[in-house]
């Protein structure tokens, strides 16, 4: 979510997208074990994927990695005081796994989708973001460049492209309406993760989380 302006971070009393929460209740469901790993368990409504994972399979369960102790502590199989970190390391020891080196990424972009440098061929519908095999349009993401977020909460909101940070995100600044129906205007920067440039050239994702600014798309 840090890295998705359409899917920002649901703050305690927000709300889940539909769409998501449907995902979530759809692996709830089909779930034998469930990995929570240094989150407090503070009453999110994803805290039922622990609890019932716990329940409908005890053998394999809940296992809670963490330094606080959780409400759901008495229902997990494992729980670990401690960090993530030290207890991978510990299992990655125990089953002989060689580490990868620690990598900078780079996106696999496709050259014959590369217009320019920031400026990007991609098989999708320019006014809903969504896959469209048969046309291709401009995903513009040079500086001063104006995009709009396609879906979710924030649909229709405009931004303009200020740049990159020093890992090569893309920082957008957009601006959101101080509340529903007010006529100020925020502004508030997010960053697009440079793997969605990647996913969106290659076609491997359903939905982009931002478009070009068009009149049909305000």
């Amino acid at each position: 979510s840090w890295y998705d302006p359409s899917n920002p971070v649901v703050m305690m009393s927000g709300n889940l997208r539909e769409d998501l929460f449907s995902w979530l209740i759809e692996w709830e469901k089909k779930s034998d074990l469930c990995l929570t790993l240094g989150t407090s368990l503070c009453g999110m409504n994803s805290d039922r994927m622990a609890l019932t994972c716990s329940k409908q399979n005890p053998e394999l369960g809940t296992v809670i990695i963490s330094l606080q102790q959780t409400q759901l502590d008495e229902h997990a199989s494992l729980r670990f005081f401690s960090t993530c970190d030290k207890v991978m390391g510990a299992l990655a020891k125990e089953m002989n796994l060689k580490l990868p080196e620690e990598k900078v990424y780079i996106p696999n972009i496709p050259k014959d989708t590369i217009v320019e440098q920031d400026v990007f061929l991609v098989g999708y519908d320019a006014k809903t973001g969504k896959k469209n095999g048969d046309e291709r349009f401009k995903l513009d993401l040079r500086v001063d460049s104006k995009v709009v977020i396609p879906v979710g909460q924030y649909k229709g909101v405009q931004g303009t492209v200020q740049g990159k940070n020093r890992e090569g995100h893309y920082k957008i600044c957009f601006y959101h309406r101080l509340k529903k129906g007010s006529k100020i205007k925020r502004p508030q920067v997010r960053v697009l993760g440079r793997w969605w440039i990647e996913a969106a050239t290659n076609g491997t994702i359903d939905q982009l989380p931002l478009i070009p600014l068009t009149i049909s798309a305000d």
